[in-house]
């Protein structure tokens, strides 16, 4: 494994991890899984970017506090804040980083263990908040694309409602 932390200012870092990831030939899965998690309201809001690959579109889709990951797949996870500083970390990966408000950070990594993990949240006033931890699963990339289809038809259906 290599673990390579480079500052950009001061509490901004990006860590970027090597598990022997590898570039997928299948044309109907992604290339790199891109996802936003954002704390607030002390809970994580979880936004993935859709095909068009930019976040904030109509073809996003989002959960709250879970996170879906493929084995496999490259991933970037870009965390903000929209009100307090907060930690989050995936204890299975050894992954850790801090949401600060007005500032970016990243983590890159490549799932390959398949389960369900712990996402560990916390607000950093000292108060545990149960919205802030979350589920990890890591799942094959044609199990993800399952669930990607029945989130974004769920979403679809409440927004004719």
């Amino acid at each position: 494994m290599i673990v390579s932390i480079s500052r950009l200012v001061f509490l901004s870092a990006t860590v970027s991890i090597s598990m022997g990831c590898t570039t997928n030939a299948s044309s109907s899965l992604p290339q790199q899984l891109n996802i936003e998690v954002t704390g607030s309201d002390f809970e994580w809001h979880v936004r993935y970017a859709g095909p068009d690959e930019t976040f904030q579109t109509p073809d996003d889709y989002v959960s709250r506090r879970n996170i879906t990951l493929m084995t496999g797949i490259p991933t970037t996870i870009f965390l903000k804040s929209n009100d307090y500083v907060y930690s989050f970390a995936l204890p299975h990966l050894g992954l850790k980083e801090i949401a600060v408000p007005d500032l970016d950070f990243s983590l890159d990594f490549c799932p390959e263990t398949l389960g369900e993990f712990t996402l560990k949240g916390d607000q950093l006033c000292g108060y545990q908040h149960p919205n802030l931890i979350g589920k990890v699963n890591v799942v094959a990339p044609r199990e993800f694309l399952k669930w990607r289809d029945g989130i974004i038809s769920e979403q679809r259906g409440r927004q004719h409602d």
